[in-house]
């Protein structure tokens, strides 16, 4: 098979699974798959699939992104997230003669909850705990073309409930040699709970993304658009009682408007990053959906809006991102990146 069907048949499993597993469950489970610790991606928005670096923690936006560029890097992430709950991620990658390889672990930490009965009682105390495993490979298919894989394997602990899973993304990019200008298309989470927690079965976070990217030609600038959650027409959740809104006064039947500019605009996050120099960049991002679900009306403040910068030291690369939730809630993102060769002891 040559390279040029090599490309069809991945835009063509794409399009496949696009129609094939676009239904919106309604129930999910794994759904701490759906964030990356990354401080990076975190500054920008929370999501960016376009955009190649040499940062090995954005692999999990989409395979594709590995590269020859993080040959023997090592990077750790880690989030305090909202309340006592935290994220951890670790990546490794390596060059191959064959390709780009990495093995990375993603692991929530959901803290420690109040147990109570029926009549609620206390009864002791729980804790939340789950992780994926992650293999990924990434190739070029010629100058302009990458295409990657990544095998999750998904575990979670809930009280004493116990469930397994199995995942893989599947992404493609496209870099123009000359322009600065980027795209890329990832399909995630696609998989299955290989244990329940009971009988009954769940989703996983089937997520399709597309985004592109772009640095201006006479400005240290690089900015980028990405859509999410394309599986998924409809974004904007309308409260129903068998499938009608109630008003709560006069109990009768309320007609639902039709939002069709929030459901166009919570599909996008938009990133951008001022690069002044190659050892300081920063970072503003906004994410469309995130605002709409969490803002509060009477205070909404900077809910959606995210930011962060990148600090090169010596060996190291530091990257901070910070993430406005709600009114409530904000999480911060630390990453440090380094190359395991810079440490090496070097031959005489």
């Amino acid at each position: 098979m040559n390279k040029k069907n090599i490309s069809f048949s991945i835009i063509g499993f794409l399009v496949f699974a696009i129609n094939t597993f676009a239904q919106n469950g309604a129930y999910q489970t794994f759904k701490f798959l759906s964030v990356n610790p990354s401080a990076k991606i975190a500054a920008i928005g929370g999501t960016q699939v376009s955009q190649l670096d040499n940062d090995a923690s954005i692999i999990l936006q989409n395979p594709a992104l590995l590269n020859h560029t993080m040959h023997n890097q090592l990077s750790t992430s880690y989030v305090n997230y909202l309340s006592d709950a935290s994220f951890g991620l670790i990546n490794y990658a390596q060059q191959k003669k064959f390709g780009t390889v990495a093995a990375s672990v993603l692991y929530f930490n959901g803290g420690n909850f109040t147990q109570t009965d029926e009549t609620s009682t206390i009864t002791g105390k729980f804790k939340v705990n789950e992780a994926a495993f992650v293999l990924s490979y990434a190739n070029k298919i010629d100058s302009v073309l990458s295409i990657g894989i990544s095998t999750k394997y998904i575990f979670s602990a809930l009280e004493s409930y116990r469930s397994q899973g199995l995942a893989f993304d599947f992404g493609g990019t496209y870099i123009h040699p000359k322009q600065g200008f980027s795209a890329g298309l990832v399909v995630k989470n696609l998989g299955f709970q290989t244990k329940k927690y009971t009988t009954e079965s769940a989703n996983l976070p089937l997520d399709i993304q597309a985004g592109i990217a772009y640095k201006l030609e006479h400005v240290p600038f690089r900015v980028s658009l990405t859509a999410i959650q394309l599986n998924r027409p409809k974004l904007v959740y309308v409260d129903t009682i068998n499938g009608q809104t109630i008003d709560p006064i006069t109990n009768s039947p309320v007609v639902p408007k039709k939002q069709i500019g929030a459901n166009i605009s919570n599909h996008f996050v938009i990133g951008g990053e001022l690069v002044l120099s190659k050892a300081f960049q920063i970072r503003l991002g906004y994410n469309f959906k995130r605002r709409y679900e969490l803002k509060v009306d009477d205070a909404p403040g900077i809910t959606g809006f995210s930011f962060g910068f990148g600090l090169k030291l010596s060996k190291w690369q530091l990257n901070y991102g910070f993430s406005r939730y709600h009114a409530y809630g904000n999480s911060n993102h630390i990453t440090l990146n380094f190359n395991i060769d810079n440490f090496a002891k070097k031959k005489v």
